[in-house]
């Protein structure tokens, strides 16, 4: 077990990076203008395949790459926990639980 020691929180999390990861981190952010420049050149040139592939690279980096879908053929199991017995109907929970100034939404 991590001891809690000046410079050793002791608990999970993202560990610290070292002065070389931060120095190429900055000299990453420094240079990312530069970089979009090059993409904004590529995606205004000649070649339609390099174009399509830094439109691809500005979007990414814009609005994110988008979400892939997984197909999952096994089974799977949903569990409900709740303090409501089930026979409990879900307007008589709420009315129970919920004060009456205060709404759902």
């Amino acid at each position: 077990m991590a001891k809690f020691t000046k410079g050793n929180p002791g608990g999970p999390g993202r560990p610290r990076l070292s002065e070389e990861q931060r120095q190429a981190k900055k000299i990453a952010k420094d240079l990312a203008g530069e970089a979009m420049d090059t993409l904004a050149k590529w995606m205004r040139g000649d070649n339609p395949q390099a174009a399509v592939r830094a439109c691809e690279a500005i979007i990414d980096r814009a609005e994110g790459k988008p979400k892939q879908e997984i197909e999952h053929s096994g089974q799977t199991t949903q569990y409900v926990i709740s303090d409501a017995p089930a026979e409990v109907t879900t307007d008589a929970w709420l009315s129970k639980h919920i004060r009456p100034d205060r709404t759902l939404q």
